[in-house]
Formats: structure tokens, C-alpha cells, sequence
């Protein structure tokens, strides 16, 4: 497990600018983030149950959702299941608000979307719980830092924080030269290695 003391100290190796402690943990932030956004990969899937108080309405919600999922980025599946036995009964399909009803007016089923951090969906039978599936940004501070991608390349996140220093402090050549040279080589590796097709 990599820490980010070690990335720290493995960005000053490539910026050798020891006294930009702050510039230096702000890149690292900026650049572990960067990376796992460089795609949706399904190591950064996490998945909770979430309880609600079911209504007489059609359309049910849940306030703060967004909250009761750790580091959400965003929803890759969601399902009404069985509160007792955890069972699936019935996979909700994302649809943007406006798209709630068919075009004879009537509310179409199975269907959810968010409204700021407020989740509403349509359940063909509210049973109370769903469990949700969704992308996970990593942690990112000092105390708890969590990245499978810093554990796995280490080197190459460093050198895209020190990229990161570089650009904030004026070393614009320096840092052009490293996102050709190294940088758009490892968001490609990640990709090619951890983007997962369908398998035989």
C-alpha cells in the first residue's frame, strides 16, 4: 500500500523542489484523482445498501443519497432489493428529470435520477432498500489515503504530480515534455490493462 508520504517523497525525487511541501501535496491530490478519472474502471466500483421510508407516491426519494455513498463519482447500477434477504427484484435505469414520462403523460417505470444529492426513482414495488453500485473516487488525504492505482504505479502518479508542480511553478516545457513522454503513455497502460471487455 502505497502512502502519501511515499508519493510525496517519490514527486520530490522527479521535482527535486523539497521546500514546495504545499504546491507538492496539492499536485498529488490533483494528480491521483486525474488518473482515476482518466476512465470509469471496475476497481473503483463500490456497492451499500440504502434504506428509505417508502410513500403512497409513484416517484419515491431519498435525501442526501449522494452522502451515504463514500467518495461517490458515479451511479453504475441501482436495484430494488429484498430489505430481509438482500435479493435483487428489479434493476432501475438512469433517465435525465425530464424524461420521467412517456408521451402520453404516463410515468414510465423503473427509472431513477438524481436532483443535486436527492435520488428519485419509480420501483415497481417500493420495498424500502436498494443497493446501489457505483464509482468511487479514491481518498485522497493524508491519513487514510487510499488508491489502487498509487499502490500499483507508483512511479508514474508521481510523475504526473510532479507534472502538476512543474505547471503550477512555471516550468511549463518541463511539464509538456513529461505529459507526452510519460504521462499519456500511463493513462493509455491504464486503460489497455484495467478496462475489462467481455471475456471467454
Amino acid at each position: 500500500m502505497t502512502t502519501f508520504a511515499e508519493l510525496r517523497d517519490l514527486t520530490i525525487e522527479q521535482t527535486r523542489k523539497p521546500e514546495l511541501v504545499g504546491i507538492t501535496n496539492a499536485a498529488i491530490v490533483t494528480a491521483v484523482k486525474r488518473a482515476h478519472h482518466f476512465d470509469f474502471f471496475p476497481d473503483d466500483i463500490q456497492s451499500v445498501s440504502l434504506t428509505y421510508a417508502p410513500t403512497a407516491s409513484a416517484i419515491q426519494q431519498l435525501s442526501n443519497a449522494k452522502s451515504l455513498m463514500p467518495n461517490f463519482r458515479a451511479q453504475k447500477a441501482l436495484f430494488c432489493q429484498d430489505p430481509v434477504t438482500f435479493q435483487q427484484l428489479e434493476q432501475l435505469g438512469w433517465r435525465e428529470l425530464d424524461d420521467f414520462y412517456d408521451l402520453d403523460g404516463r410515468l414510465k417505470p423503473s427509472i431513477y435520477t438524481y436532483v443535486g444529492s436527492t435520488l428519485r426513482f419509480v420501483p415497481m414495488q417500493p420495498t424500502g432498500s436498494l443497493a446501489s453500485y457505483y464509482y468511487a473516487n479514491p481518498v485522497t488525504t493524508e491519513v487514510g489515503f487510499a488508491s489502487w492505482i498509487a499502490d500499483t504505479y507508483p512511479e508514474q502518479v508521481a510523475m504526473l504530480a510532479a507534472t502538476g508542480v512543474w505547471s503550477r511553478t512555471g516550468f511549463r516545457e518541463m511539464a509538456n515534455d513529461a505529459d507526452e513522454k510519460n504521462n499519456k503513455p500511463f493513462r493509455q497502460l491504464l486503460i489497455n490493462s484495467h478496462i475489462l471487455g467481455e471475456v471467454n
